[in-house]
C-alpha cells in the first residue's frame, strides 16, 4: 500500500500579509467600488423621485389633508423600507470593500460581501412578489370567468 501525501504538498504557501489576493482581483475589487457607489446613489434618487410623486399623486402637496391619503402613505412606507434597505445594503458593501482593499485585510473582504447578499436576498423577494402580482390578475380574471361573473369594462 502507498503511503498517502496530503493534498496540498507541493502547493505555495498563502502570502504573508492578511489579504492573500492577487493583484488582478485587488484591481477589480478598485474599480468595482466607484460603480457601486454609482449604483447606490442612483437607487437614492429613484427612491426621492418616488417620494415626490407619492406626494404629488395623493394630494397632499396640494391639499394637505392627510386622512385621504393615508393609503398612499402606507403604500409608501411598505415600499420605501426595501429601497432603502437596498441602497444602504450597496453603500455599506462599498464601503467595507475599500476598507478592505486599502488594509489590504481577508477578514474584511469577507465581512463587506454579507450587505450585498441582503441586497440580493431583498432584490429576490421584491421580484418575487412582483411575479406573483403579475400572475395574480390575469389568474382571478380567469376565476371570475369560471365563475360566470361577467367582465365589466
Amino acid at each position: 500500500m502507498d503511503e498517502q501525501t496530503p493534498l496540498d504538498e507541493g502547493m505555495q504557501q498563502p502570502a504573508s500579509d492578511n489579504m492573500p489576493v492577487e493583484a488582478e482581483i485587488l484591481e477589480y475589487w478598485t474599480e468595482t467600488i466607484p460603480w457601486i457607489m454609482g449604483i447606490a446613489t442612483m437607487l437614492a434618487f429613484y427612491f426621492l423621485w418616488t417620494f415626490r410623486n407619492v406626494m404629488v399623486y395623493s394630494g397632499l402637496m396640494l391639499s394637505g389633508n392627510l386622512e385621504e391619503t393615508a393609503g398612499y402613505w402606507f403604500g409608501f412606507i411598505g415600499m420605501a423600507a426595501p429601497c432603502i434597505y437596498m441602497t444602504y445594503s450597496l453603500y455599506r458593501f462599498a464601503v467595507l470593500l475599500r476598507q478592505a482593499t486599502q488594509n489590504r485585510d481577508q477578514y474584511a473582504a469577507t465581512q463587506a460581501f454579507r450587505p450585498l447578499r441582503h441586497f440580493f436576498i431583498i432584490l429576490l423577494c421584491l421580484s418575487l412578489v412582483s411575479i406573483a402580482a403579475l400572475a395574480a390578475g390575469p389568474a382571478l380574471e380567469l376565476l371570475g370567468n369560471l365563475a360566470g361573473e361577467p367582465n365589466q369594462l
